[in-house]
């Protein structure tokens, strides 16, 4: 074996909560906070969140392959911003192949029970507009 090589543990977890107009990405390693940023995207969201997870990548100097786990705010909360954060951390973990896991108490979450694909919870039936009928 080559003792030149050393093995890089993959041991950071990214959390993301997207339920409320102010969003939160963090970045965690061995269980403790290791950045976060906070914005307020609103109507923004699909435009700034893959922006401040690149930012923060930077920020701490890691690659997204160093990442070992998602864990995401499934809900309840906003329709649309539970549905572009958990859409966005669906295809992160499915791109890096790595696992994905909800929580429902924010930045509190343990590491268990990893899903295929995460759904948001929105605490009641989401209010969506009906189609007009046509004339």
């Amino acid at each position: 074996m080559n003792k030149n090589f050393k093995f890089k543990i993959k041991n950071y977890i990214l959390y993301l909560d997207t339920s409320e107009p102010e969003a939160v990405i963090a970045l965690y390693k061995n269980t403790k906070e290791v950045s976060v940023i906070k914005w307020q995207a609103h109507r923004e969201l699909s435009k700034t969140l893959s922006e401040k997870f690149q930012e923060m990548l930077e920020k701490s100097k890691i690659n997204q392959k160093d990442l070992a786990g998602i864990c995401v705010f499934s809900g309840p909360g906003s329709f649309t911003g539970l549905r572009i954060g958990i859409s966005f951390a669906n295809a992160i973990a499915f791109g890096l192949n790595i696992p994905i896991y909800e929580t429902r108490q924010k930045q509190n979450f343990t590491l268990n029970n990893p899903k295929k694909i995460i759904t948001p919870f929105y605490g009641a039936e989401p209010k969506i507009t009906k189609p007009k009928e046509k004339k």
